[in-house]
């Protein structure tokens, strides 16, 4: 029985939003459910919050200024559980877009067109960032979640707010000019500890890959572009990106279901 996260937010006043989640479904698939478990951005007091009224659809109501991943353990009567996931849009009237938030960890979160939107991570030097800015616009675009450290303003320690960028990525995506600053090697590698996938999208035909450690994807070539060609050229990489990420979302998938 099909069960998402379904959401709805209210701006109040100065970028700060009310919203709520709940669990969506027939009468059937609610009615087995015994509680969820949401787990929200840890800058919450209490990130991880039990909700298990039926009535209410499993809603949870809290307020904020940023998005960020929800996750959800639903939990059944039989005890038996199911994962979602759905990224949590400060929009009006988002309850009634068409994201496909239904994630199971069983089928490992597989998907195309019409799926789940894939997440990112990212990471560069800084004098790759109007570069790597206007390749997020190009894939956000596609429906893609961009993570960047330096999103994160939650002011936790560096090691908390890189894992929590990295649990909930799919894939990461290292843009790579030049020698790997220390703040980029220390991403790959916390990118690596978790076996993340990684793409190297090189910017240079001098970068040798063999020099850095870890087993990484095929890369990707760019060509040198002036900065005001930048937006232009990232609309193109963007679907070369989204592909080589689904081919290899596939081929881990069926490496996945071959082992169960």
């Amino acid at each position: 029985m099909r069960i998402s996260i379904k959401q709805k937010a209210t701006s109040e006043q100065d970028n700060w939003w009310r919203w709520s989640v709940w669990i969506e479904g027939d009468s059937d698939a609610l009615n087995r459910i015994e509680y969820v478990e949401y787990t929200l951005h840890p800058s919450f007091p209490q990130p991880v919050r039990r909700v298990d009224d039926r009535s209410s659809k499993f809603r949870l109501d809290s307020e904020g200024w940023g998005e960020f991943l929800i996750r959800a353990q639903v939990v059944h009567k039989d005890g038996s559980k199911r994962s979602l996931k759905r990224w949590l849009e400060l929009k009006s009237s988002v309850e009634e877009d068409k994201q496909d938030d239904e994630t199971s960890e069983a089928a490992g979160g597989a998907g195309g067109a019409g799926s789940s939107p894939r997440f990112i991570f990212f990471s560069c030097n800084i004098a790759d960032a109007p570069f790597a800015n206007a390749l997020s616009k190009a894939l956000a675009a596609h429906n893609a979640r961009v993570l960047l450290m330096g999103n994160e303003t939650s002011g936790l320690p560096w090691e908390v707010s890189i894992n929590q960028l990295l649990s909930q990525a799919d894939v990461a995506l290292f843009i790579i000019s030049e020698s790997m600053s220390t703040w980029m090697r220390r991403e790959l590698a916390a990118t690596l500890e978790r076996k993340i996938p990684i793409i190297p999208l090189l910017l240079s035909s001098q970068i040798n890959l063999s020099e850095l450690p870890g087993k990484m994807e095929q890369a990707i070539q760019v060509k040198p572009v002036e900065p005001e060609r930048y937006d232009e050229e990232a609309q193109g990489l963007a679907k070369r990106i989204l592909q080589a990420i689904e081919i290899l979302m596939s081929k881990t998938n069926k490496k996945e279901a071959a082992k169960s």
